[in-house]
């Protein structure tokens, strides 16, 4: 069995087990490496300047080859010695006394080219043509090699150009969107989605292509650009509210009109797949006291009375809040402070759904917990397991902790409503909890009781509503929060 790192040319006669009829005929006479070898079949790895076609998808047989020399996986240099060393089962790599010590597990998969690896390979082989080692060796020294910005492999076509100019190749092209104005590439997680739900590489592609009308109701996915209200310092804890309200589908063309009259600036309105003729309105990030004390929400509240509308009157409601991670640091913090609201949202779960006015059935469709806290209250936690955690929570997004969003950690878990002091108590709620986990460990949630919990409200202006929310519901004993 040949081993990855073979330099092998594919035969002039097609093979007897070939069956893609015709196919093959592009490929005679072409220089390629073998980039993986399972069971008897190759996949591979066209050689630059060959050909103009990919060849790593198609699978081959060893008949199909011919004047076959074995190259180290890592550098590129002639084997004198075949030394074929097996790694799960039937994947096999080769590999110098020099590279032994380098991580085997970069060779097993594929083989990818980077300069080194072709100059040492157009130097030390003893089959490639003179004329093909010649080209390869000018363009390294005129520095002609185009290589993929992200993997460093050697590319045969320039057809994936990102954003800022450089290239990638065809592997590396499943990590980016492409625009629908200028047709280039750019990273998931840093598109502008327009009014249609086309994807942008950016808000000037974006409104030259694909501009918002906000006097109508958005795609679900549609990104507007964001205005961030209330302070000017983008650390500071941002509260976005996504309110889920149903009604009459004939309405609603009406009600979402006179929303973008009332406040065009601040709130816009968006398909919600989940309901029957409703819709959201999502307002933008914005501090906490703005959201009370600026945002038009006794207006909104009207308008959807207006046009019967209501977040309170069906089941299927809900009203997310979205708090901005850069508020707890870098990423990782963010992570962290998730879990530990995760933590604190299952230890209290019966507390939370109740705050909520949550089911359990509904909770369990669109904002479940994950049971970190039953698994864990009796163990030491270490940083591999929180690692592990985040994880896990990075998969799924219908849970009461989403940190699936890249700017957000979204609350899920409340029941939607269009009373303005249960919204108050809502975003109050996601403030206290954002600034209270910023400040205490895993290991001291583990400890606090509910009224421990939320201590730090009695005396604080900024959460009246909450107050009140919490002694209407005999969560806390109204002396308690007097």
């Amino acid at each position: 069995m040949l081993s990855v790192g073979t330099l092998v040319k594919i035969k002039n006669t097609r093979g007897t087990n070939w069956n893609y009829s015709g196919l093959m005929d592009r490929f005679k006479g072409k220089w390629a490496i073998i980039s993986r070898a399972v069971g008897g079949s190759y996949f591979l790895e066209p050689l630059p300047f060959s050909t103009d076609a990919s060849i790593e998808n198609w699978q081959w047989l060893e008949e199909d080859f011919v004047l076959t020399e074995t190259h180290c996986c890592l550098c590129g240099e002639l084997l004198k010695e075949t030394k074929e060393t097996t790694k799960e089962k039937e994947k096999l790599f080769a590999i110098c006394r020099n590279c032994e010590t380098i991580k085997k597990e970069e060779a097993i998969f594929a083989l990818r080219l980077n300069i080194n690896k072709l100059m040492n390979l157009a130097l030390s082989s003893k089959i490639l043509p003179v004329d093909l080692k010649t080209t390869i060796l000018k363009a390294i020294e005129n520095d002609d090699l185009y290589t993929c910005a992200d993997c460093g492999k050697i590319l045969d076509s320039l057809n994936y150009q990102k954003s800022d100019g450089k290239y990638i190749c065809e592997d590396c092209r499943g990590n980016y969107y492409m625009c629908e104005d200028c047709g280039k590439l750019f990273l998931r997680g840093e598109e502008v989605i327009g009014q249609s739900g086309r994807i942008y590489c950016s808000i000037e592609c974006q409104e030259a292509c694909d501009p918002f009308n906000f006097s109508e109701e958005l795609p679900y996915n549609a990104k507007p650009p964001v205005h961030f209200l209330g302070s000017d310092n983008k650390e500071e804890l941002y509260l976005g509210a996504e309110i889920e309200v149903d009604g009459d589908y004939e309405n609603k063309e009406d009600c979402i009109y006179d929303i973008y009259l009332a406040d065009k600036k601040e709130v816009y309105c968006k398909h919600d797949g989940s309901l029957s003729g409703g819709f959201e309105f999502v307002t933008h990030p914005a501090t906490l006291e703005y959201h009370k004390k600026e945002l038009k929400y006794d207006k909104l509240i009207d308008i959807c009375k207006k046009w019967d509308f209501s977040g309170d009157s069906y089941d299927t409601t809900g009203l997310h809040v979205h708090a901005s991670k850069a508020f707890f640091g870098k990423e990782e913090e963010a992570h962290l402070n998730a879990l530990k609201l995760e933590f604190l949202f299952e230890k209290f779960w019966g507390k939370m759904l109740l705050f909520a006015n949550r089911s359990i059935e509904g909770a369990e469709r669109w904002a479940k917990r994950r049971q970190f806290y039953e698994r864990y209250r009796n163990r030491d936690i270490n940083e591999e397991m929180i690692k592990n955690l985040i994880e896990i929570m990075k998969a799924d997004r219908y849970t009461a902790i989403n940190i699936t969003n890249k700017t957000t950690i979204e609350f899920r878990l409340f029941k939607g409503t269009t009373r303005k002091q249960r919204i108050f108590a809502i975003l109050e709620m996601v403030d206290y909890l954002c600034r209270y986990v910023k400040n205490v460990s895993l290991e001291k949630i583990k400890e606090i009781t509910f009224e421990e919990l939320f201590e730090g409200v009695i005396d604080n202006n900024n959460y009246t509503n909450l107050k009140f929310q919490l002694e209407y519901l005999k969560l806390i004993e109204e002396t308690k929060i007097a």
